[in-house]
C-alpha cells in the first residue's frame, strides 16, 4: 500500500490543462476528471489479474507520463512475463534504457537446445514463447544493432514460431532477404501456410507484401482471405480500399465483418458513402458499431446511442467495439460515456481502457478546422 500511495502522489503532479483550455469536448471539470482517470489506472496497476496489470503497464507508455517510470521499473520484476514485457516497452517509450534491456531479457528466456521438458513445462514454454515473440516484435520497432545481434541468436531458436517471428522482425527492419520465405509461402498449396504468410506479410509491409495481400483477397480459402483483408487495412493504398469496399458486400458474413473492420481503420474520405450505406443496410450492432467508428475516424459526426446501449450490456465483444467508437468520437457525450465505463463497469479491463482514453484526450490538442 505504501508503494501504491507514493505512486499516486507522483501522478498528482501531472500537468493537466487548466479549466477553460482548448481541449475537445471537455468541460471546466477536466482536471478533476483527469485525476479520477489517473487514480483508476494507478489503482489497477496492483490488480490481482495479470492481464489488467499488463494493460495498465502498456497504457502508461502510450500516455507518455514520466511520473510512471518508478512504478514501471518495479513492474519489470512482476511475476507475469506479459506485465514485464509491457512495462519494459513503456519504459523505452519514456526514454529509459532499462526498457530495451527488459525486452532483451524476455527474448532470451527460451528453451535450451536438446533440453527435455515435461508436458506441464511444455505448456509453460508455449506461453513464454508468445511473450518472446511479442518482445521480438517490439525490439524490431525499436531497431538498432543490439536487436540485430539478438535476432542472430533467435534465428536458431528451437521454437519454429520464434524463428519465424525473428525473420518477420528482420524483414521489417529492412533486410529484404528475410521476406522472401513469406512471399514464397503465399503461393503454397496448403491454405494454413498461405494464411500464416498473409499474417507475416501484413506485419512486414512494403510493395511486394501489398501485392501478395491484394492477390490473396480473392483466394479460394476463407482463412487466407480473412488474413489478407486484415492486412490490407494497414496500407493507405487506393487498390486496397477498392478490394475492402468490394469485400464489404461479400456473401460470407465473416468476410464482410473483417473487410468492414479494416476499412473502418482507414481515414480516407472516399469510403464515407460506403460506411453510410452499411449503416442503412445492416442492423447487426457489431456491424453498425464498426461503421460508426469508421465515420468518426474520418471526422464525421455520429450518433452514440448504440454505444451507450452496448456499454451497459454483458456482451464483452460489443462493449469493446463501443469503446473503440467512443475513442474515435470527439462528441462531448463520448466523454460522459467513457466516465460511466470508468466508474461503473464491472470489468477492470474496461474501466482501465476508458480511463486511459480520457487521460489521452486531456493531453490531445483540439482538431484544427
Amino acid at each position: 500500500m505504501r508503494g501504491l500511495s507514493a505512486f499516486f502522489i507522483a501522478f498528482a503532479s501531472f500537468s493537466f490543462a487548466a479549466p477553460g483550455a482548448d481541449l475537445p469536448g471537455l468541460s471546466n471539470d477536466s482536471p478533476a476528471l483527469g485525476r479520477k482517470a489517473l487514480a483508476v489506472l494507478s489503482k489497477h496497476f496492483a490488480d490481482p489479474d495479470p492481464e489488467v496489470r499488463a494493460a495498465v503497464a502498456a497504457l502508461w507508455g502510450e500516455i507518455g507520463n514520466p511520473a510512471a517510470a518508478p512504478a514501471l521499473q518495479r513492474a519489470l520484476k512482476d511475476r507475469d512475463v506479459h506485465v514485464r514485457l509491457e512495462a519494459a516497452y513503456s519504459l523505452h517509450r519514456l526514454g529509459h534504457e532499462a526498457g530495451i534491456a527488459g525486452l532483451e531479457a524476455i527474448v532470451r528466456q527460451g528453451k535450451a537446445s536438446g533440453e527435455t521438458l515435461t508436458p506441464a513445462e511444455e505448456l509453460k514454454l508455449l506461453a513464454k514463447n508468445k511473450a518472446r515473440i511479442r518482445a521480438i516484435q517490439r525490439l524490431s520497432e525499436i531497431g538498432g544493432e543490439r536487436a540485430v545481434e539478438l535476432f542472430e541468436r533467435t534465428l536458431r531458436d528451437p521454437s519454429g514460431a520464434v524463428r519465424d517471428a525473428t525473420a518477420v522482425a528482420l524483414a521489417r527492419m529492412g533486410l529484404d532477404e528475410f521476406a522472401r520465405q513469406f512471399l514464397d509461402a503465399a503461393a503454397h498449396s496448403d491454405q494454413s501456410v498461405r494464411a500464416a504468410a498473409m499474417q507475416a506479410l501484413s506485419e512486414i509491409g512494403g510493395g511486394d507484401a501489398l501485392e501478395a495481400l491484394q492477390r490473396a483477397a480473392s483466394d479460394p480459402s476463407i482463412a487466407v482471405r480473412l488474413e489478407a483483408l486484415k492486412g490490407l487495412g494497414r496500407f493507405s493504398d487506393p487498390q486496397a480500399i477498392v478490394l475492402l469496399v468490394r469485400s464489404v458486400k461479400d456473401e460470407d458474413a465473416r468476410i464482410r465483418s473483417k473487410a468492414l473492420g479494416s476499412l473502418a481503420e482507414m481515414t480516407d474520405e472516399g469510403s464515407i458513402p460506403v460506411l453510410r450505406d452499411v449503416l442503412l443496410e445492416h442492423k447487426a450492432p457489431e456491424i453498425q458499431l464498426r461503421a460508426l467508428r469508421g465515420l468518426a475516424l474520418r471526422g464525421q459526426s455520429v450518433e452514440l446511442d448504440l454505444a451507450a446501449a452496448a456499454i451497459r450490456q454483458k456482451d464483452q465483444d460489443l462493449k469493446q467495439l463501443a469503446l473503440q467508437l467512443l475513442r474515435a468520437s470527439e462528441s462531448p457525450l463520448s466523454n460522459d460515456l467513457l466516465q460511466e465505463m470508468m466508474e461503473q463497469d464491472p470489468e477492470p479491463r474496461f474501466r482501465v481502457q476508458a480511463a486511459a482514453i480520457l487521460v489521452r484526450r486531456l493531453q490531445k490538442p483540439a482538431r484544427k478546422t
